[in-house]
């Protein structure tokens, strides 16, 4: 009897030395899994990033001298994990700016009562878009591309004293698409700063107020910063 008490001891204090050192063993596969598996992706997975700039616009129209504006935008971003040199993402943004230009020779602009002979214009918009970003590159300069679909749902023609050409004063919103190249700063882990030029088809041909059977077009370029959040997988 006593050497069977003292069998299933021995056995029970087998299991538990067992027992520990598979424990060790598996904790040391996974510490080593989740170093290897962190250290395979790419530096900007995993961010949720959210993002405030602001900037100028130079309208692509009908009116030779494109005049300098400016335009705010801000929203956010998502990134995949990747093993990658490229991260793929999906973002949304809101916009409020305004193009402006002039003409040497007055153009007749507008319609219906609100038209008039003018020689520079305002158009104030607002817009949302939304498409995909790649991101390149593990270190602390990242360059990105990003094209997309953008609506202007509000777009408001006016002369340079804001003048509105059209009544009612806004026009119907249109979907086009744009391009974008940008290159983000990091500064720290969770801040970045960002600069980025953008390309915008315009689908259009009153954003200047002007009927010539040309769309208007507009480039604009922007800097500001990003916060990026739920960096776990982030390693430089």
């Amino acid at each position: 009897m006593v050497n069977k008490y003292i069998s299933l001891l021995v056995f029970a204090a087998s299991l538990l030395i067992s027992n520990t050192i598979l424990a060790q063993e598996i904790d040391k596969m996974t510490t080593t899994s989740i170093y290897q598996m962190k250290s395979k992706y790419h530096s900007f997975g995993s961010f949720f990033v959210i993002t405030a700039e602001g900037g100028g616009t130079l309208a692509l129209s009908d009116f030779a001298t494109p005049g300098i504006s400016y335009i705010g935008r801000a929203g956010f971003e998502l990134f995949f994990p990747s093993t990658s040199f490229a991260t793929l993402g999906i973002r949304v943004l809101g916009s409020y700016g305004e193009l402006t230009g002039s003409h040497d020779v007055s153009r007749f602009a507008g319609a219906g009562t609100s038209a008039r002979t003018i020689t520079k214009f305002k158009t104030q918009f607002s817009s949302i878009e939304g498409g995909l970003v790649i991101a390149f590159g593990k270190d602390l300069i990242i360059p990105y591309i990003a094209g997309g679909a953008y609506y202007i749902f509000k777009y408001s023609p006016a002369d340079d004293l804001n003048n509105a050409l059209y009544s009612p004063v806004d026009r119907e919103g249109f979907l086009s698409y744009m391009g974008e190249f940008g290159i983000r700063f990091f500064m720290t882990n969770t801040l970045s700063f960002n600069i980025a030029a953008k390309y915008n088809d315009g689908k259009v041909d009153d954003l200047d107020g002007f009927i010539s059977n040309k769309n208007d077009n507009f480039v604009s370029a922007v800097a500001g910063f990003s916060i990026h959040l739920f960096h776990d997988r982030r390693v430089r």
